[in-house]
């Protein structure tokens, strides 16, 4: 039986047979002669800069972008930490889960109960949202660990319609079916009387987007990755190769809900509230719908998802006002065009719109490489 870990962590056994000639390299060290040498070959070393150079690209673009757009751009990424945690879910570990937004939603009131009473550092109320959701997601996890398929959407799904009833119910706690204000972090007085405080707080969405995105790249490629998909492609194989599925499992929910409460947090932040209708279980089945059209599985996939809840509803709501559309048309156009999206991704580009641009690149880099090909071999014919 081949072990599903056996191409990314292979063993080289020693010979007891004693070398006549030169003794040779380990198959570990051949290997490692052809990667490229110092820190700059080092995963972590190449995510860590480019999220630098993404977090200094992104400032620059701040300054270019109107104002009007920075409530948009903020939620984008609130979207795309939410999407990257689910997508590690579904595509790394081969979980389901219909209750992402639910989750969302235990950050969001953390943080704005932290917000009322403790009035913290807005990075100490969003580690503590993270902690929270993280603790709820072993939670979940452990149920989850023993379900599979349909029965795990059910469960998942009935926490995202029971949590918004339970912030509705206890009104004293929660604030009902108004919520519970969250005072905004305040603009740091250096960066002067014109960076309004809806500008610093998409930097502060800039920032911590890319800080998740850099840690999830660097768990995509560690050890803890690998058995995350080993134990998505073959349970049986990756038990028999010492890999805990129930401890795996409920790893992957947790850091899905780790990414959730993050992104309920800076929700909360970025709408300076933090109430039910926000995080109701439409918001869990678009989360999941978004993550299937960017690509799941994908850590580009989530920024195309991202992008898709924010931009595809504004796109509907100008399109219907061009054409005078009723209201029941505008309320129904966006659910419609995701829909549509959904269908073409699953019959065009199963692998979403990240796995369809990967493909096209690598279709024009084979072309220009047989073309490249073609060209030389008729150079030397002449």
């Amino acid at each position: 039986m081949n072990s599903p870990v056996s191409n990314q962590d292979e063993i080289i056994v020693p010979s007891m047979k004693r070398s006549k000639g030169r003794p040779r390299k380990s198959k570990r060290s051949a290997q490692g002669g052809n990667r490229s040498s110092g820190i700059f070959g080092v995963p972590a070393v190449r995510n860590g800069l480019l999220a630098i150079v993404v977090i200094v690209v992104g400032y620059i673009l701040l300054g270019k972008i109107s104002p009007y757009r920075d409530l948009q751009f903020s939620q984008v990424g609130v979207y795309v930490i939410a999407l990257a945690g689910l997508s590690l879910l579904v595509g790394q570990s081969g979980q389901i889960t219909l209750g992402q937004g639910a989750v969302m939603m235990v950050g969001a009131y953390t943080t704005a109960l932290v917000n009322k009473h403790l009035n913290l550092a807005f990075p100490l109320e969003i580690l503590l949202s993270a902690i929270v959701a993280g603790l709820f997601g072993i939670l979940v996890g452990i149920v989850a660990a023993r379900l599979r398929g349909p029965y795990l959407a059910g469960v998942t799904l009935s926490i995202a319609l029971a949590l918004p009833e339970l912030a509705s119910k206890f009104s004293s706690i929660f604030g009902g079916d108004a919520g519970l204000i969250v005072s905004p972090p305040n603009t740091p007085a250096f960066l002067g009387a014109t960076y309004t405080q809806q500008r610093f707080m998409v930097s502060i969405v800039l920032v911590v987007t890319v800080l998740v995105i850099f840690g999830l790249a660097n768990l995509y490629s560690s050890r803890q990755g690998r058995k995350l998909r080993a134990v998505r492609d073959d349970e049986v194989s990756a038990e028999l190769n010492g890999i805990p599925l129930a401890g795996t499992q409920i790893t992957a929910f947790m850091i899905a809900s780790v990414c959730a409460g993050i992104a309920g947090s800076l929700q909360a932040m970025v709408a300076q509230n933090a109430g039910p209708e926000s995080f109701t279980v439409a918001l869990s089945i678009s989360l999941l719908a978004a993550i299937v059209i960017g690509g799941v599985g994908t850590l580009g996939g989530a920024v195309w998802g991202g992008l898709a809840l924010v931009f595809i509803p504004q796109f509907a709501t100008d399109y219907s006002q061009r054409l005078n559309l009723s209201q029941g048309v505008v309320a129904n156009l966006a659910l419609a065009i995701y829909g549509l999206l959904l269908i073409a991704v699953i019959l065009v580009f199963p692998g979403g719109v990240q796995g369809g641009l990967l493909r096209l690149a690598k279709y024009i880099s084979i072309r220009f490489r047989s073309r490249g090909s073609s060209e030389i071999a008729g150079g030397l014919g002449k």
